[in-house]
């Protein structure tokens, strides 16, 4: 995959029949395909862009109706005169992370926040879209043996994604795998999953 644009092909990502398999509820949290297919519609408007930044990340601080921006690390893509485009070799890896930050702009879509008295807090919007990432780099056929270079929440993650594939996990996700989870991700500060809404 060499110039193609980081946007067309996280549109690719987005609408593929892959994606169509990344389908949970995560506690209070729906992840969803035709929820992937409205945050490509918002991307595809720019309504939603990506940005080269330090790390991958949605940033929720724009306020409904404004541009929101996902930050990309130039392990994923790089700037080519003004336009970001993807690395050369994109891996199954990186589509993950193209599905992570999209949950998170779902669950902004969806007006989903931490709220005081809420049952959600930041680490479950992490283990969602943690979940759903690594479902999607399997479905894209990330190497299923051991890797020693992924870190123990990356393993967790992997095999419940795995479980989840093969219908051990089903559609509600359990209580027993979301405390796994959400135990295991390391989140940002609750501000950054005070959603505005896109």
């Amino acid at each position: 995959m060499t110039n193609t644009t980081f946007k067309k092909t996280a549109l690719d990502t987005l609408r593929h029949a892959n994606t169509g398999r990344i389908n949970f509820q995560y506690g209070h949290l729906r992840v969803y395909p035709r929820g992937f297919h409205e945050i490509a519609d918002l991307i595809e408007s720019d309504h939603i862009i990506y940005q080269l930044s330090h790390g991958n990340h949605y940033d929720p601080t724009p306020e409904r109706g404004e541009t929101h921006f996902i930050g990309v690390s130039s392990s994923l893509g790089r700037d080519e005169n003004g336009t970001l485009m993807a690395v050369p070799g994109f891996t199954p890896q990186n589509r993950g992370t193209i599905i992570h930050e999209a949950c998170h702009a779902l669950h902004d879509y969806q007006r989903m926040t931490v709220r005081r008295g809420d049952a959600i807090g930041p680490r479950q919007y992490e283990g969602a879209a943690t979940l759903a990432g690594w479902i999607g780099a399997l479905l894209w056929g990330f190497d299923q043996a051991p890797n020693p270079l992924l870190t123990s929440t990356m393993q967790l993650a992997r095999d419940k994604a795995r479980q989840f594939l093969d219908g051990t996990i089903g559609y509600q996700i359990d209580d027993t795998t979301m405390r796994e989870l959400d135990n295991a991700v390391t989140t940002g500060t609750a501000s950054r999953y005070v959603f505005n809404g896109t």
